[in-house]
């Protein structure tokens, strides 16, 4: 009898070696958190990026919660490293995107505009500039406009003349069914994505902010390009918006539970939607709490 091999001695190492991954991973993404809200500085940063072994993992999960930029912005504070490539790369073509968003964005409000529809942008890199001062700390997939309901036609048809057609192929009936629980519609095609917003939230949240009066209440532009929502409408839609990212995660947890034979138990993704504290509408809810007091 030859010599035994212990064919699955490698695989619980590899196990093992994923598991320290995906911790180191989680710590880095926390401490990114923690610096985006204000709660440390860029040296905790610093000090968990020493210990990460897999940087292509970091970059993949960083761009997925939104925080590539607040890391390749503390780790431009340390020593330079070619690890560190990814991620400044990333962050340098996040910060072009948002540059492109805006340029859009100015256009869109300015044709709204022309036809009497006063449109509050919210979210993206609006929200970036109000509550961290730089367009390009906030990553954005999408423009979000919020208009008054009784001007939702008008805008509807501007955005539509200006090369955004339904992005699902709905007609205006079909949104006054299929989205009327949502209070938007997505419009445009790949990259070039607007909502168009009659509601800041969903049917089932209690969100009383009403969009005509957050316009009413909007700066005026003065030297930027779009207005920007008053101080005082800033923190209760950021909260709005924590819950619903934590509604979201909840439900996926549930739908995960139905699915297959192995059922994830929903009590630790519920505890994961309460205490995340590396997901960028928690940062930004931080963030507006951490500005409110210094004002």
């Amino acid at each position: 009898m030859g010599a035994v091999i212990d064919v699955a001695a490698p695989a619980s190492v590899d196990t093992r070696t994923r598991v320290g991954t995906r911790g180191r991973t989680w710590r880095l993404l926390i401490a990114c958190a923690r610096h985006a809200a204000g709660l440390t500085d860029a040296s905790e940063v610093g000090d968990v990026a020493a210990t990460i072994n897999d940087w292509a993992h970091v970059e993949r999960r960083t761009s997925a919660h939104g925080l590539v930029p607040w890391l390749a912005r503390a780790l431009a504070q340390g020593a330079p490293s070619d690890e560190h490539a990814p991620i400044i790369a990333a962050a340098n073509a996040s910060a072009g995107r948002t540059l492109a968003q805006v340029r859009r964005l100015g256009e869109l409000v300015g044709a709204l505009a022309d036809v009497g529809v006063t449109a509050l942008p919210y979210k993206g890199p609006v929200l970036s500039l109000q509550l961290y001062g730089d367009l390009a700390l906030r990553q954005s997939v999408d423009l979000d406009l919020v208009v008054p309901f009784d001007t939702y036609d008008v805008a509807r048809a501007a955005l539509v003349r200006r090369g955004l057609p339904p992005r699902w192929g709905h007609s205006a009936r079909q949104e006054c069914t299929l989205f009327a629980w949502l209070g938007h519609a997505p419009f445009g095609e790949g990259d070039d994505f607007v909502e168009l917003h009659w509601r800041f939230a969903d049917r089932r949240f209690p969100f009383a902010l009403d969009a005509r009066d957050a316009v009413r209440r909007a700066r005026e532009p003065g030297h930027e390009p779009v207005r920007r929502r008053a101080t005082f409408d800033v923190c209760p839609f950021i909260d709005c918006s924590r819950h619903i990212a934590d509604f979201a995660r909840v439900g996926q947890a549930g739908r995960m539970s139905r699915a297959g034979d192995q059922q994830p138990p929903c009590a630790p993704a519920c505890a994961r939607a309460r205490t995340d504290g590396s997901r960028s509408d928690v940062v930004d809810h931080r963030a507006h709490r951490s500005s409110s007091r210094d004002a």
